[in-house]
């Protein structure tokens, strides 16, 4: 008994032994040298094994990558309860890698690394709950999953937690941002330096933007290059302004390649400024596609040519960029370097106006007021106009005021247009101060408030 104790004895010393010399010719990147190693201890049982030969396989290192191979060696670890290969198994699951897609595997997976601890499994379970990736949808179960992953220190979570408390409670946000903040992530502090530029808190917001550009975010570079070219809470400096945007633009930032674009239009630089307007078109932003429409439209540095124009302003329009689509309706209702088309007119207004855009919103009620490229209906006007009023257009106040005023088409409502003839006449609109005035001489009582 004591010979086969002994034997034993040193069986496991030598399995060990073999162990650390894999595992150290797989840290030193000899990994046909360690896979010969892990193979025998891997089908011997040993866990540890298992998992480095599942990564071989997995990532392909100095071996053919085998998803099989590696599926196998995954499952075999993960039964044995080690953490790094059920969360990598989990992985495998949630992201269709050699299996079929099934979140509930790998929810299971993940929910076992996370009983061992496992911060980031926490997380990956809290994402597929929120974002309901192949299971239903449930929201209190996610902020439960990314509550646990960030009381563990998760950064991720910590930024989620803040995310998802911004809007109800922004001080509970702001502590889980700074949480996440003092480990060094970008996202938080980019989070944070935006709060502190919106509550006007400038010196903080350029201390949290730079720390966030420290770490290479684009967003923080563009920030910084915004608080000095508005000169918040510094003095104004285009120079350094366009210094931080130019280290943005290094990363294809969309808005970094615009403003500097935009920086250089200011400086009557228009074949620069088309240049970086251009950058920005290739990164899909498509207010550059706008701004290179205008600038064939009036002719600003280059040669006037409507019909370039037009196509600039389609490619703004097609990417979603409301002020483009507005303008393309104008040249469509006007025919102006395209022929003459008021239902195209009328499309591009609608669409315009669907994202709240007050201008295109008047335009429409105007179209179906007069019945071009629709069928007229006053009552489909009178609901633009209400639409375009609300977003503050001056001109749709003055309408609805006096279409209330004189009860056209609508129950009269004296305390209704004197509330809209008042606010389109504070913007400056003398017709609505004139009907403004009458209204008064008639109803004081309505103007005596």
């Amino acid at each position: 008994m004591k010979l086969l104790l002994a034997l034993l004895f040193f069986i496991n010393i030598s399995l060990a032994d073999t162990l650390d010399k894999a595992l150290q010719a797989y840290d030193n990147g000899e990994f046909k040298k360690a896979l010969k190693l892990l193979k025998p201890l891997a089908k011997d049982g040993d866990k540890i094994a298992q998992y480095k030969l599942a990564v071989i396989y997995h990532s392909g290192l100095d071996v053919k990558a085998n998803t099989k191979e590696s599926l196998k060696w995954y499952k075999l670890s993960a039964k044995q309860g080690y953490m790094d290969a059920q969360f990598n198994l989990a992985v495998k699951y949630e992201k269709a890698q050699g299996v079929k897609q099934n979140s509930k595997e790998a929810i299971k997976w993940y929910k076992a690394a996370a009983n061992q601890g496992d911060k980031e499994a926490m997380y990956n379970i809290a994402n597929i709950y929120y974002k309901g990736i192949g299971i239903k949808k449930n929201t209190k179960e996610a902020i439960k999953w990314y509550s646990s992953s960030a009381k563990q220190g998760f950064a991720k979570a910590q930024v989620k937690m803040g995310d998802l408390y911004i809007e109800k409670n922004p001080k509970k946000a702001i502590k889980w941002y700074k949480k996440a903040a003092e480990q060094k992530d970008a996202i938080a502090q980019l989070r944070l330096a935006e709060i502190y530029k919106i509550n006007k808190k400038y010196k903080k917001a350029l201390e949290y933007y730079k720390k966030s550009a420290k770490q290479d975010n684009a967003d923080a570079k563009f920030g910084i290059g915004n608080i000095y070219a508005k000169g918040l809470g510094v003095k104004k400096d285009a120079k350094k302004a366009l210094k931080w945007y130019k280290k943005a633009t290094k990363q294809n930032h969309g808005p970094s390649l615009f403003q500097t674009g935009l920086l250089y239009e200011k400086k009557k630089d228009f074949e620069k400024a088309i240049k970086w307007y251009k950058k920005a078109d290739k990164q899909k932003y498509a207010k550059a596609s706008y701004k290179i429409a205008q600038m064939y439209d009036k002719g600003d540095g280059i040669k006037r040519d409507s019909k370039e124009a037009l196509k600039w302003y389609e490619k703004s329009a097609d990417q979603g960029y409301a002020k483009a689509q507005y303008t393309l309706a104008i040249m469509y209702e006007r025919g102006t370097g395209v022929k003459k088309n008021h239902k195209e007119a009328v499309k591009w207004y609608i669409t315009s106006a669907k994202q709240g855009y007050a201008k295109a919103q008047f335009n429409v009620a105007v179209m179906y007021k007069k019945g071009r490229g629709v069928k007229k209906s006053l009552k489909t006007a009178l609901k633009w106009y209400e639409k375009a009023a609300t977003g503050g257009h001056a001109g749709a106040q003055f309408i609805l005021g006096e279409t209330y005023y004189l009860g056209r088409g609508v129950k009269k409502d004296i305390e209704k247009a004197q509330k809209l003839l008042q606010n389109s006449t504070s913007q400056g609109n003398t017709k609505a101060l004139r009907r403004l005035n009458m209204l008064c001489k008639e109803h004081p009582w309505a103007c005596s408030k």
